[in-house]
């Protein structure tokens, strides 16, 4: 889900600009790669919407959220357990280093 949140004179106005979802795959796979899965489809999203609002409001600083220890930590490990992993996060890292303005990546325990 992606929020605009603006700050204004009148003080800060949060809106849903939009939501994606993707139904897993048929073939089994791992809960840390469903949610690696998640995460390239939220910086793909943040990536598609930046482009979008680029234009009319520049740079903006973007935070996305995860619930995924895992997928954090292989965001920043050097060493990835196989290509599927690797090829994932390569791209991960390749949207967020093109969104324009700070791109800021947030742990958020899930209860």
């Amino acid at each position: 889900m992606a929020h605009l949140r603006p700050k204004q004179e009148s003080g800060v106005h949060t809106t849903i600009i939009t939501a994606k979802s993707k139904i897993a795959p048929m073939k089994s796979q791992t809960t840390p790669c469903l949610e690696l899965l998640a995460s390239l489809v939220a910086a793909r999203l943040s990536h598609f919407i930046l482009e979008k609002l680029k234009p009319k409001f520049g740079h903006m600083e973007t935070t996305l959220w995860s619930d995924s220890e895992i997928v954090l930590h292989w965001l920043c490990s050097k060493k990835l357990p196989d290509s599927f992993v690797l090829k994932r996060i390569e791209e991960i890292k390749k949207l967020m280093t093109a969104l324009p303005g700070i791109c800021n990546l947030h742990y958020f325990p899930f209860l």
